[in-house]
């Protein structure tokens, strides 16, 4: 059963301007990154095998691909995850092997009360948290800048 939030984000889409701010801001901590650098869009769901976007994130082009796909995979019903740091794929998925830098440490926050406690009791704030649901519970994504 879905909650009320999903079933806005699946009627009126994802808000595309948080997707692209998230979306900017991990393209330009990674700046200047040589070779040239992708990262993976995927698109998971429990009713559907999953799917996935390799893209070039300093890219207008790669951006707006991006954008489209991350929409009509939201509304399909699919939950939709980015790769955090930049890597140089060797096949069509990002694998550990090809993360070519570490640019942030990142904490995926799913368990009742993680949230609160990363928000309230670490010494090192995050640079950013993305909340990433609010039923049952606050859920997150925190990140910690290193570059």
């Amino acid at each position: 059963m879905l909650t009320t939030t999903e079933e806005m984000i699946i009627k009126d889409g994802p808000n595309m301007g948080h997707v692209l701010t998230h979306l900017e801001f991990l393209a330009k901590t990674n700046a200047g990154i040589d070779p040239e650098y992708k990262f993976e869009i995927r698109a998971i769901s429990e009713c559907a095998p999953p799917r996935s976007l390799l893209i070039n994130p300093p890219n207008d082009d790669g951006l707006e691909v991006a954008l489209h796909f991350v929409d009509q995979t939201n509304r399909q019903g699919f939950n939709v995850y980015v790769t955090v740091n930049p890597a140089v794929p060797s096949g069509q998925h990002v694998k550990d092997e090809d993360i070519c830098a570490i640019s942030f440490v990142y904490a995926d926050a799913d368990l009742r009360g993680v949230v609160s406690q990363v928000k309230n009791d670490f010494i090192h704030r995050p640079n950013v948290y993305i909340c990433t649901g609010t039923v049952p519970f606050e859920r997150g994504h925190f990140y910690w800048q290193l570059v």
